[in-house]
């Protein structure tokens, strides 16, 4: 799918007063009001009976009602991905951060660790925090260029499986280089596993951003803040606090479990994430 043009990006993201579009046949009318269908739904909050539809034939309302059916499930199929890839950043960082002393998908908590090292003179934890920081950068700079601009009309695309490919790939790279150390990185090798999970975590973190720029995966400050903003306010949740409670569940979730495979079997922690990403990527591709 292409990305929407402004003027059907306009017509999709008014919300206040009335909207008259005049537009000739084949210029995606259907395809901007099953949009805006779906956005008054799933981010205004409104019930589906309360919406109103109509065009002018039997079969065109045939083909209105599944075309919104359908991009109700790639809705629901986004937000899958989305909990999924926060489920393996939540792993990613128990395992890095009880072995490596560092984060490479929070990095949040990695600057405060930076800062506390450079504050005590704890050279090599300064150095893995930098490691972190410039691999995330870097893997952010990549996933971006993977990325491009992924158009909200679709809960999958080839750039975004090219990105997640990337990621699977280092994901297996950090396990391989794991298991080679048993399990006890040090030294360069424990820098080069740093750098490598980095690099993967900002990867993710591009595809998020890319995916549903308000939902990230690698990290949940801001999500959290909002879901607890929304639970205060007079007005009540928004529609979609659902959303943001899944995002900050899979990150605790993952990181419980994360820890748990760690204990109980210290050389196959890293294949958590690595099982996690190749399944949404098997599934992202299937019809």
């Amino acid at each position: 799918m292409t990305a929407f043009t402004p003027e059907q990006a306009a017509a999709i993201e008014r919300r206040h007063g009335n909207l008259l579009l005049d537009a000739s046949a084949g210029s995606g009318k259907t395809t901007v009001l099953v949009e805006r269908f779906a956005r008054a739904v799933v981010e205004d909050g409104l019930d589906v009976g309360q919406i109103l539809a109509i065009t002018f034939t039997e079969k065109a309302a045939a083909e209105l009602k599944g075309r919104v059916r359908r991009r109700f499930i790639e809705l629901g199929r986004r937000d899958l991905v989305l909990v999924a890839l926060t489920f393996a950043a939540g792993s990613v960082d128990a395992v890095v951060f009880l072995r490596l002393e560092v984060f490479t998908a929070v990095m949040t908590g990695n600057i405060v660790f930076l800062g506390v090292a450079i504050g005590q003179g704890a050279v090599r934890n300064a150095l893995r925090s930098l490691v972190a920081l410039a691999a995330y950068a870097t893997g952010v700079l990549i996933g971006s260029r993977l990325i491009g601009t992924v158009p909200r009309d679709t809960s999958w695309s080839p750039r975004l499986a090219r990105a997640l490919g990337l990621e699977w790939t280092l994901q297996a790279v950090f396990l391989a280089g794991w298991i080679v150390s048993a399990g006890a990185p040090d030294g360069f090798a424990a820098a080069a596993l740093i750098a490598c999970s980095g690099v993967a975590m900002g990867t993710q973190a591009a595809a998020a951003r890319g995916l549903a720029p308000g939902m990230p995966t690698t990290y949940v400050t801001g999500t959290l803040t909002a879901l607890l903003s929304e639970l205060s306010a007079l007005g009540g949740l928004g529609a979609d606090w659902w959303r943001r409670a899944a995002i900050v569940l899979a990150l605790g979730v993952g990181a419980v479990t994360g820890a748990l495979v760690l204990v109980l079997a210290p050389l196959l922690a890293p294949a958590v994430p690595l099982v996690v990403v190749g399944v949404v990527l098997a599934l992202g591709r299937a019809p």
